[in-house]
């Protein structure tokens, strides 16, 4: 009897052990992010405490074309922000809190070089609520942190005008290397005294691994087509404007952290402004534009 008990409960443990062991071996093989060859899960995973630290910089140059005479514009730009995590709300959203640490806007044109007074917005904390996939959902608290740019840079822009896409969208769905996504976005700018609405089809494709500061990362590779329609006022003169952008953009996502890294990105602008009323006059415009994103270690 002892002998069969014995048997009875060591083929029990046996079996539990097994089971245990299997249970350990397919979650080793199989973690949370996914696997290269099967699919990855893309997903952004701040934690709450967690702060992610960026530098931004960007270079437009453009030209346009009035009256016979070519003015060219240069705008410098650089910020440092940091992304605090608060937590999910019941949809899992992401919570955060965005606290612009430095942020400076330098334009260079035929009169001279200016500067924009950005000081009612440094130093100060907004919330944003963006889902897993990096989709925007909600902007509180930017309201009340008002930059007046003139009638001539855009009007008043509030602190949400900086930060419309802190994180590139992710695909819905497990991706390998070679896979892509398509993503769209629509956004309304004040720029020079009218509302532009900005309209992109972007195709992302899943390009490989890079290391960047000694993390693995996944390296993306975008390719973005859109349009531009503005309409305004500027100085008693009705403006309509029509644009075809295109852009390209190289990213990078520690895809077991969930944390996006770096961005480097070129785009080109050619549009038209159409000014009626007192003067009748078209205006060719194109732009270049260069800017780079990354997280500081």
């Amino acid at each position: 009897m002892i002998h069969k008990t014995y048997t009875r409960t060591l083929t029990i443990w046996v079996m539990s052990a097994l089971l245990f062991c299997l249970l350990v071996g397919c979650a080793a093989k199989k973690p949370f992010w996914g696997d290269p060859k099967t699919g990855l899960i893309l997903v952004y995973r701040l934690e709450p405490g967690q702060t992610l630290r960026y530098h931004t910089s960007s270079t437009q140059n453009a030209t346009q074309e009035m009256m016979g005479q070519s003015m060219n514009i240069q705008t410098n730009s650089t910020s440092d922000y940091t992304v605090t995590g608060n937590g999910r709300d019941a949809q899992k959203n992401i919570l955060t809190t965005v606290t612009i640490d430095t942020i400076g806007i330098v334009t260079t044109d035929p009169q001279g070089e200016r500067t924009v007074d950005l000081t009612p917005i440094i130093g100060k904390s907004f919330g944003l609520t963006l889902s897993s996939l990096g989709k925007e959902m909600v902007f509180s608290g930017t309201d009340s942190l008002q930059v007046e740019f003139g009638p001539m840079g855009g009007g008043t822009r509030n602190a949400q005008s900086f930060f419309r896409n802190p994180f590139p969208d992710l695909p819905e769905n497990p991706v390998t290397i070679g896979s892509t996504w398509t993503t769209r976005d629509e956004q309304v700018e004040p720029q020079s005294g009218m509302e532009i609405t900005i309209t992109t089809q972007t195709t992302n494709i899943l390009d490989g691994f890079e290391t960047i500061d000694g993390t693995e990362c996944l390296r993306i590779k975008s390719q973005a087509t859109g349009t531009l329609d503005g309409t305004g006022e500027q100085m008693g003169m009705s403006m309509t404007l029509e644009g075809d952008l295109e852009a390209s953009s190289t990213w990078y996502l520690t895809y077991k952290k969930g944390v996006f890294v770096k961005a480097t990105s070129n785009s080109f602008m050619e549009g038209t402004v159409m000014v009626s009323g007192q003067t009748n006059m078209t205006i060719p415009i194109t732009q270049e534009s260069k800017a780079e994103v990354r997280l500081v270690p």
